[in-house]
This record gives C-alpha cells, sequence and structure tokens, in this order.
C-alpha cells in the first residue's frame, strides 16, 4: 500500500476539526500546503502532545482523529511557514508514529477544502447538541485539548432509555471502556446521552469506536467523539459558578427546582458517576427519574439533575441511615438555585473604517467614480484585466477595507455577460448563496460586477457552480479577477487621486 493511504482517507475530517479549533486557518486556502499528515499516533497522545513533538517550529494547530480500523490515531499539524514543511518531512517521525507526510502530497486543492468544510458544516446542528450536555467547567480546564476524546455520545432510538446506570454499565461492559466515570448525563427532550470518563485514563475511550456495532440491540447510535472537538467558550471564566458546573440545557426555567448538589466528603478520586447512579436508582428507585450525575474532581462536588421537583423534594427527604450505605458517611444533599439562560444579541461589531463620504469631497467622488465608469464602456468584456481594474477602483470609492484585508485574491470574483434586466439587489440575493459578502460593484448597464466575499469559500463555491445554471442567477460568465493581488495598491492610486481632485476643487463644492 503506497505510503500516507490510509492516512488521507481521513483528511477530510482532519480539516473540518481545524475550522472548529482553530477557524482563522482556514481563512487562507493554501493552509495544507503548510501541513503535514501524520499516520500512527499513539492512542496516548493528545492534541497538545502533538503540538509539543514539533517544539521549535512554529505550530499553528493540531487536531487528531481516531483511526477505527488501526486503533490508533491520525494527525494533522499546520505550521505558520511553509518553509518549516520540508524539514519536518525529511526528520525522522516522532517516536512511536509511524510516517508523517505533506498533506498536499496527493495534490488536494481548495475544492478538497471546500467540501471538507461543507461536511463539518453538517455536522455543526449535533456538534451545537452535544456542547450543550457538558459543563462548561470541563472545557475551561482541558489543558490536554482532548476532551472530547474521553467522550462517548450515544443517540437513542427507541422509546425506552436504559437509565443513567445502564448507561454506564454499557459503556463498561459492551464497549469496554475503561476506568472512571466523571459524568453520565442524558437529555430525554433529544434523545441524547453522553459518558464522560477521567482525564488520568488515557485509554478510557479507545476501544468504543470498534464495537458501535454492538449497540444496536440497545436502540442505541454512537457519534465518533473524535470528531467533535469542544473547544472552551471564551466568555467561560465570566460565567457565574453554578453556569460553568453544569451543562448549559439544565439551567433554563425547565429545569428549577430539580438540580441537586450532594457533599459526599468522600475523596475525589475515589467517586465514579456509575457508582453514584447505580445507588440512586437500585437504593433510591430513581432509575427512571435520574436525568444526569455529574462529577467535579477539583471541587468534590456531585451534582444531580431529577427528572422532576417532586423527585427533587423526595431526595431531600432521604434518611442519613440510606445515604450512609451508599457512601460510608453521612451525605449534606440540597437544592441549587439556576437562573434560566437569557439569550444575548452579540455586540455590533466595531467598525475600524471611516465612509470616504466622511471626509472627502462629494464632488472628488463623483470626478472618480464618472472616470471608472466611463472607462468600462470602453473596455470589452475580453479584458478581464482592464474590467477588474476600473470596478476595484470603483469599490475602493465604496469599501476601501474590503480591498484591504487579507487573501483579496481568493474572495474576489469577476462576472460579466449580466443581463440588463438584473439589478444590484438581485445580484445580492443570488450570491449570498454562496457565502456572505463584503461588496458587490455592479455597472447595469455594461453589464459587469466585481463580487468581493468575505471568505474565499464564497468564491469558490460560485467559480465551481456549472456555467449551465448561471444564466438563471442573471449573469452569464464568471471568473476569478485578474491582478486582484494589486487591489491595496488600487486603494491607494484611487486615494492620491482623490486627494489630487479634492485640491482642485473649490470649497463650496
Amino acid at each position: 500500500m503506497q505510503l500516507g493511504n490510509e492516512a488521507f482517507r481521513h483528511l477530510m475530517n482532519l480539516i473540518g476539526l481545524v475550522s472548529t479549533v482553530k477557524p482563522a486557518v482556514v481563512e487562507d486556502p493554501a493552509f495544507l500546503e503548510r501541513s503535514v499528515l501524520i499516520d500512527g499516533v499513539p492512542p496516548t497522545t493528545s492534541p497538545n502532545d502533538l503540538h509539543e513533538c514539533f517544539e521549535g517550529f512554529e505550530v499553528m494547530t493540531t487536531v487528531l482523529v481516531r483511526d477505527m480500523d488501526t486503533g490508533h490515531r491520525v494527525g494533522l499539524v499546520v505550521f505558520s511557514e511553509d518553509t518549516n514543511i520540508a524539514a519536518v518531512v525529511n526528520m525522522a517521525p516522532p517516536h512511536g508514529f509511524r510516517y508523517c507526510v505533506q498533506a498536499t502530497r496527493r495534490g488536494h486543492t481548495r475544492l478538497h477544502i471546500l467540501d471538507a468544510l461543507d461536511d463539518s458544516a453538517r455536522r455543526q446542528p449535533n456538534a451545537e447538541l452535544l456542547r450543550s450536555l457538558i459543563p462548561p467547567e470541563y472545557l475551561r480546564t482541558d489543558a490536554f485539548m482532548d476532551f472530547h476524546l474521553r467522550c462517548v455520545f450515544l443517540r437513542l432510538r427507541g422509546p425506552d432509555c436504559p437509565g443513567a446506570s445502564g448507561l454506564c454499565s454499557i459503556g463498561r461492559e459492551v464497549l469496554l471502556a475503561v476506568g472512571r466515570a466523571s459524568a453520565v448525563i442524558i437529555r430525554r427532550t433529544r434523545s441524547i446521552d453522553v459518558l464522560v470518563y477521567d482525564y488520568d485514563t488515557d485509554l478510557a475511550t479507545e476501544n468504543v469506536a470498534s464495537r458501535a456495532s454492538l449497540l444496536l440491540p440497545f436502540r442505541l447510535i454512537m457519534y465518533d467523539s473524535s470528531l467533535f472537538p469542544l473547544p472552551a467558550a471564551m466568555d467561560g471564566e465570566a460565567a457565574s459558578l453554578a453556569r460553568r458546573l453544569l451543562p448549559p440545557f439544565v439551567t433554563v426555567t425547565d429545569y428549577a427546582g430539580r438540580v441537586m448538589l450532594l457533599e459526599t466528603g468522600v475523596e475525589k478520586e475515589d467517586c465514579d458517576a456509575a457508582l453514584v447512579a447505580q445507588f440512586l436508582e437500585s437504593e433510591l428507585d430513581l432509575k427512571d427519574h435520574l436525568e444526569a450525575v455529574i462529577v467535579h474532581r477539583f471541587s468534590g462536588a456531585i451534582f444531580l439533575v431529577l427528572s422532576s421537583r417532586e423527585d427533587a423534594q423526595m431526595l431531600l427527604q432521604v434518611p442519613e441511615a440510606k445515604w450512609a450505605r451508599g457512601f460510608g458517611r453521612p451525605v449534606v444533599c440540597q437544592l441549587v438555585q439556576t437562573k434560566a439562560t437569557q439569550q444575548q444579541l452579540p455586540p455590533a461589531p466595531l467598525q475600524l473604517h471611516l465612509d470616504l463620504n466622511h471626509w472627502m469631497s462629494p464632488t472628488a467622488m463623483e470626478i472618480l467614480r464618472l472616470t471608472f465608469t466611463n472607462e468600462l464602456y470602453a473596455i470589452n468584456d475580453h479584458d478581464s484585466r482592464g474590467l477588474t481594474c476600473r470596478l476595484i477602483g470603483l469599490a475602493a470609492l465604496s469599501q476601501p477595507h474590503a480591498l484591504r484585508r487579507d487573501y483579496f485574491p481568493d474572495r474576489a470574483v469577476l462576472l460579466t455577460e449580466i443581463d440588463l434586466g438584473t439589478s444590484l439587489s438581485d445580484l445580492w440575493t443570488a450570491l449570498a448563496r454562496y457565502g456572505s459578502l463584503d461588496e458587490v460593484v455592479h455597472v447595469r448597464h455594461r453589464g459587469v460586477a466585481l463580487v468581493i466575499f468575505t471568505s474565499w469559500t464564497g468564491a469558490t463555491r460560485l467559480l465551481r457552480h456549472p456555467a449551465a445554471t448561471r444564466l438563471p442567477l442573471g449573469f452569464g460568465h464568471c471568473q476569478p479577477a485578474p491582478d486582484a493581488g494589486f487591489s491595496g495598491v488600487f486603494v491607494d492610486y484611487v486615494l492620491n487621486y482623490l486627494l489630487f481632485y479634492q485640491s482642485m476643487i473649490p470649497p463650496f463644492l
């Protein structure tokens, strides 16, 4: 088998992981040219460990997925400079790794990257659902960036849930997960569950992936948790303590009066969520009423989520003798008051640029606009460079900042043969389906336009659209805008001419 074939099967998933943990990396359509693919990564290796294997190089990010066939992991390492690649590929693979090859060795292009990003976007609804099950504190303290690899995400396909203790038994006896469970969490309304295993057990879930088919008799299906990295949210530090320690889905009004805190006095290292769930369901008859057991080892706190307020009140009445049978000592049990989550709109982005109209003479602006527009009528459709130059000039008058942003040549598309009946609004509507837009400069009676997408992905989606289907969108031809790499020069050119014209115009104009 050709070297690297096995690892390249996972490249699409690895690209999707990069877009999740380090979105800025995929803004560069050439990032794979600075990346290496590593196969045979031992299952004890975390993304953070992989990063440290390349100490001395400038690493932007590292991601890992499980190979269900070999039991090993496959990694992608993205470097800051492509000059690092030759040295990395030529050096001996780090200890325990099978081989290291350049990620573009098999000719992967931006179309492959785009397919990977689209595939990742299709997983996004499930990713958000799974994140709703995880206490933010678990993610905030994920020093090795491998928390998701210690999770088992399960979807219930039938009406009957095996319960918290039953899920733990399935994890241990069917999936062969090892070590203590930190949490078992059931979200009945969405038929989704998660088992979380301890960070100090390197191989806790390495047997799990290959045994997914054994879950069918239990009407359960399993997600590959290596495809759902869970980077910590930026606002994790600012959240209240209760909100950090509980899954987001239980901080809504419906769960008020159903969350309990147990203070057991048991050594933090000895507490197992599976044993707690087993005691509560067998001794306190909570089998169909226990929705979560969450252990926080740093504080020794154990949180329970019950199915109803009545179940919580019943738990408060449990005699000390019963608690002592399960924990060997008295237990303090109390309700946790949680305030409902309020949906807040994100703040509007800061506007770091000034519109040219704020400080330039309108007359000077109009002179230059007419100059570029008139020149467009003197250029035929075959002179794409000439068209692009004038359209960039018009764009510099309306959105100069959009031309100075990174990767402009990859984000700009030239449209020609635009139907006279197509308006600027029509173009925006038709083009927005491919990606968010920074600007569309349309000269209607000339039948040309310059489209500036926010990301190269929008431009690439448009360019690979079949030519036969473009006419219903209002235009006949599109191509990457030639000479777009000189956009910064064009902006400076426009500004210099504006200043020149402004100096020639009397102040009252």
